[in-house]
């Protein structure tokens, strides 16, 4: 599973929170998801945990102290429940697009690979809801869009490589 920003470097939330005395809000909830899911044993957990991290990046807003109860409710709604639509606390934008994916999968899944493509990018951070979904049309968008990701990155790559410079 990819995580972004921090977490992406060091994926053992346990150690982080031991080690570090800033180890943050958004890591708290993920590393409570996953304490959630050995104790309860939940089904699909990977999307579980993906829908999860996709809410926690589009909520910086909505995470605070004075909130927490109510986002560790929500984690839990997720987590052991697999309740999306209940989830209230975090970004409500961010959960209607994820709502809108899954209903969306779920009567297409044949497109359930180039959903996965698509929302891939880092710059993305799962979020596809730039693509219309309508079956007749999201798989030829989402394979424009990642060619052209293959182009620009092609093109940094060139231009890197003419400079001398190293890209990361």
């Amino acid at each position: 599973m990819v995580l972004f920003g921090n977490t992406a470097t060091d994926i053992n939330l346990f150690r982080a929170c031991c080690d570090s005395v800033a180890f943050g809000a958004q890591r708290s909830l993920l590393l409570y998801a996953v304490l959630l899911n050995r104790i309860e044993h939940t089904a699909h957990f990977p999307r579980q945990l993906r829908l999860l991290r996709n809410l926690i990046e589009d909520s910086t807003n909505e995470i605070r102290a004075d909130r927490m109860a109510d986002l560790i409710a929500d984690v839990t709604r997720l987590t052991v429940n697999d309740d999306l639509e209940g989830v209230g606390s975090f970004n409500t934008s961010q959960r209607d697009d994820e709502i809108s994916k899954r209903a969306s999968l779920a009567a297409h899944p044949h497109l359930r690979r180039d959903a996965v493509r698509a929302r891939g990018p880092p710059h993305l951070r799962g979020r596809i809801i730039a693509f219309d979904l309508d079956p007749d049309s999201f798989e030829r968008r989402s394979r424009a869009w990642l060619g052209f990701g293959f182009q620009v990155r092609s093109t940094c790559s060139e231009v890197a490589e003419t400079n001398g410079w190293t890209l990361r």
